[in-house]
């Protein structure tokens, strides 16, 4: 995380996956350290960099998790950037990771903290039309 402290929004994606090849090496495939890495991200205010972290997974050969998804978008959360959140949502969502209620709850979560009630209703729809089970 010390090495992604440097970086702001304009980093690019082979800049990210460059820098988790060469911290994180062998560890990178573990799901344990990578959600510590966007977890970490959203105590530091940098959860835009969230969806860098999870594009150099792929950069890397690793596949994104809805473990790694529900991480970066509680950093995000924590961050209160619930736009980032929708954005890692649904790009995952699109990268065939299976979303589950966990995911949906922190994505849901991060936009009722900034007041966004219609994204969290919309969230719950979604979830409904994905069969997703709401947990509460």
């Amino acid at each position: 995380v010390v090495a992604l402290r440097r970086f702001g929004p304009r980093t690019d994606v082979n800049t990210v996956g460059e820098v988790l090849l060469q911290t994180l090496g062998r560890s990178m495939s573990h799901q344990r350290t990578v959600k510590c890495v966007l977890l970490e991200l959203g105590k530091i205010n940098k959860a835009m960099l969230s969806m860098l972290v999870l594009q150099g997974l792929r950069k890397q050969h690793v596949e994104p998790s809805a473990y790694h998804v529900c991480a970066a978008v509680v950093a995000c959360g924590k961050c209160d950037a619930w736009e980032e959140a929708l954005r890692i949502l649904g790009a995952m969502a699109n990268l065939s990771v299976e979303m589950n209620s966990i995911t949906y709850g922190a994505a849901i979560n991060a936009c009722a903290k900034r007041a966004q009630w219609r994204q969290s209703f919309a969230l719950l729809a979604e979830m409904t039309e994905r069969r997703i089970e709401r947990n509460t």
